[in-house]
């Protein structure tokens, strides 16, 4: 049983690899500044800005030179054969420099993945994917709006359509991110069947890597494959139910959206041992696959990382917000306007005012009964003199909270606390044996009523997605008996 002097450094803390920097340093942030700079630069503001450089240039004749090739045609060629060719080359170095050191630290962690069982969890990974298949089936055409025939739904579209030239994209809202699709570009997994299948082993990924969160970090004598069959252990249910959430049933909602590989590279930072490039280089990576990571990175940062550490990953990512106002000319109102944020009757501050209720709902389904287990764990923790390790999981869990004014759905972006409520699911199990019998019949009940709750996707521009349930599989049987015992 883990001491109480030690929880904090077990739970919450990410684990250091002391190693000299093998990258320089200039040259990593160098890396970093590459990265953000290909994502918060589309082709058509970059050719603006070339044009504008060149009219004021002194060069006798060069005015109606400019004039005479500054047409449409022009710019398509000049875009697709040297802009995006020079993004496109810039952007992999940068990918390249800044994986290197969270490659190297999955290789070297090969004791971790042994002593975990690796060929274990990678089934019962498998067992989740089905299972949750069930309640929602990853393939939502025709049934959902904005669905596609090849799998992919709402803005996963556009990722899919993205992936097929990702740096020539001009759609600002899924323009700056960039890293998923980049990476399916890059990997041939391009158009929107590829990139769906893609999506798909995304989604078992986030799956393996969260249950290898939680076997590294709850204390059992049994491990996973050692019980057989495994699918009727009672963990199988409370990791399914914590998988229920948000962050990876709304992958299967809507299948092609970038945060899961967010999320997939936060789980490595917290399962194994990192070099301070390593972690450095996981926050630069977050930040160009989704401009929200910021949200679910900064808590993480600041009670997770070690404190030398703190200041130069914050920089990282306040560093891509300055060079994405940069990009809009230093002009904050374009920039938000651009996202939707304001403007017009749909903004997500309009829609946030007319519709606080659906807003509530939609947070409320990002965790379901959770949010009563992060209480719980908060509450035990407080009182047991835990209290950095408790705040440390309602900071992690509620901070992204503060995305709600600048996106729509809300039960999406709520998820982007997930790492809060997977600490509090370690904390709880950890001491289950010590609760009262009664405390621990409502804790693993709680639990399978979570799973039984349909997880309602809300939309803030669809305020009636916080009571109907589209989305094929059980959850959608679910909601349909529960739509008619409300009427």
């Amino acid at each position: 049983m883990i001491d109480l002097a030690d929880r904090y450094q077990k739970y919450v803390s990410f684990k250091n690899y002391q190693e000299p920097d093998f990258i320089p340093y200039k040259y990593f942030w160098g890396a970093i500044v590459t990265a953000y700079a290909v994502a918060n630069a589309p082709v058509d503001r970059i050719y603006g800005l070339i044009f504008t450089v060149l009219q004021n240039l002194p060069i006798k004749g060069l005015e109606r030179f400019l004039t005479k090739y500054n047409n449409e045609i022009t710019q398509a060629q000049i875009s697709s054969h040297f802009i995006v060719s020079i993004k496109g080359f810039l952007f992999f170095v940068a990918f390249l420099m800044l994986a290197y050191p969270i490659v190297l630290s999955v290789g070297r962690s090969r004791k971790f993945w042994e002593e975990l069982g690796i060929k274990r969890i990678a089934v019962v990974s498998l067992y989740f994917f089905v299972a949750l298949s069930l309640l929602v089936f990853p393939y939502s055409y025709p049934h959902v709006l904005l669905s596609h025939p090849s799998g992919l739904a709402s803005l996963g579209v556009s990722y899919g359509q993205m992936s097929l030239s990702p740096f020539a994209e001009s759609y600002e809202i899924v323009a700056r991110r960039l890293l998923k699709p980049a990476i399916a570009y890059f990997i041939q997994m391009q158009g929107y069947i590829l990139y769906y299948l893609f999506s798909l082993i995304c989604i078992y990924t986030l799956i393996f890597m969260t249950v290898c969160f939680l076997e590294s970090k709850i204390e059992s004598k049994h491990k996973f494959g050692e019980i057989k069959p495994a699918i009727y252990t009672r963990k199988f249910w409370v990791y399914l139910s914590a998988m229920t959430s948000s962050y990876a049933i709304v992958c299967f909602q809507w299948p092609g959206y970038p945060e899961n590989i967010t999320f997939i590279l936060i789980l490595l930072a917290a399962c194994l041992p990192m070099s301070s490039l390593a972690r450095l280089g996981t926050v630069a990576l977050c930040m160009v696959n989704h401009d929200g990571s910021a949200f679910a990175l900064i808590p993480i940062i600041w009670f997770c990382f070690p404190k030398k550490e703190r200041i130069p990953a914050l920089v990282a990512v306040v560093l891509f917000y300055g060079i994405w106002f940069a990009s809009h000319g230093l002009n904050l109102q374009q920039g938000l306007e651009s996202h939707v944020v304001v403007g017009g009757k749909k903004s997500t501050l309009s829609l946030l005012a007319q519709h606080p209720i659906a807003a509530a709902a939609g947070t409320f389904f990002a965790c379901k009964l959770l949010w009563f287990l992060v209480l719980f764990a908060s509450w035990r923790l407080w009182l047991e003199k835990e209290q950095k390790t408790a705040i440390a999981i309602v900071g992690i869990t509620v901070f992204p909270l503060l995305m709600l004014v600048l996106g729509w759905d809300t039960t999406r972006l709520t998820g982007f606390g997930f790492l809060g409520m997977l600490i509090a699911l370690v904390a709880v199990a950890n001491q289950y044996g010590n609760f009262h019998k009664n405390q621990r019949q409502l804790l693993l009940a709680a639990a399978c009523a979570n799973i039984l709750l349909p997880t309602y996707n809300v939309a803030l521009d669809i305020p009636e997605s916080a009571f109907k349930y589209p989305y094929p599989g059980i959850y959608k049987a679910i909601g349909a008996m529960l739509q008619l015992i409300v009427q």
